[in-house]
């Protein structure tokens, strides 16, 4: 049996015994993300209201094997998309909690679930690693007649290289477009190469640059996050390498450019008074 699944069977009785509580009552009905209202310009405010309750309740009542009391009145609830996400972002610090309510809300006769919920429970997975977990989690959504889309990839990467799980996360990358079933796009693949160099990693990014670069069309921005990536470990050399390969293929370098080049400089002068750049 699966995590998930030992998840759902462990939780089920306790977020069932919570619609039962004569002070909390929680229908089962979800709301279509095209109903009214969600143009009601209160909604955003009473969903809030809600989630922010049903929150505190769950974490309150984190055991499902201990008896449940709660002061907390809450009547004519309806868990809807939107109302599951907001509930959601209270307990990105809470997964077991995230994953058992999630669990719940899939086990409704109408799952209020959609790509974004998906990706909420991704994101707090992955943030303590359990990304066999937030995997599974992909893999399901096809259960629900929902598809990942690139934000779900993306979400998972950049928890993958926050870890240190660099060949992981471009593995990730390269399944996108299997999942996805679109090519990723430039700008996807520049946040790859971005989340790498923010987190120490650009000898990789440049590695995966070199390797996938003729499978998009390299621009500024490219090569911009790959100059700050190598001042950002000292390599100026290597920064100014990339400079001068992107004015050689016709590529301008822009402001932007400049300024992390002559940051980097100027930040390892302050720090290296004597050295300067000697060693370039």
């Amino acid at each position: 049996m699966t995590l998930v699944a030992k998840s759902r069977s462990a939780s089920f009785q306790f977020f069932s015994s919570l619609l039962h509580l004569p002070s909390l009552q929680i229908h089962r009905r979800c709301s279509s993300l095209s109903t009214n209202l969600l143009h009601d310009p209160n909604d955003n405010a009473k969903h809030s209201n809600d989630a922010e309750l049903i929150s505190k309740i769950l974490v309150h009542h984190h055991n499902p094997f201990h008896a449940m009391e709660s002061s907390l009145q809450l009547h004519g609830i309806t868990l809807s998309p939107q109302l599951l996400n907001q509930t959601l972002l209270r307990l990105i610090d809470n997964s077991k909690i995230a994953l058992a309510f999630f669990n719940y809300a899939k086990s409704l006769p109408d799952p209020p679930l959609s790509t974004a919920s998906f990706n909420l429970l991704i994101d707090i997975l992955a943030k303590v690693r359990q990304y066999d977990v937030a995997w599974q989690l992909i893999l399901e959504m096809d259960n629900f007649k929902l598809t990942p889309t690139a934000s779900t990839f993306l979400i998972l990467i950049r928890r993958l290289i926050s870890s240190g799980l660099t060949r992981q996360a471009v593995r990730a990358f390269e399944d996108m477009e299997t999942f996805v079933q679109t090519k990723p796009s430039s700008q996807d693949f520049c946040f790859l190469l971005d989340t790498l160099s923010k987190y120490g990693h650009v000898k990789v990014a440049a590695e995966v640059f070199n390797k996938k670069k003729h499978g998009f069309v390299p621009d500024v921005k490219m090569y911009t996050v790959l100059v700050y990536g190598w001042c950002k470990i000292g390599r100026f050399d290597m920064a100014e390498r990339f400079l001068r390969d992107m004015i050689e293929r016709g590529i301008e370098p822009n402001v932007v450019t400049y300024n992390v080049f002559l940051n980097g400089i100027c930040r390892r002068a302050s720090l290296h008074p004597r050295k300067g750049l000697r060693g370039r």
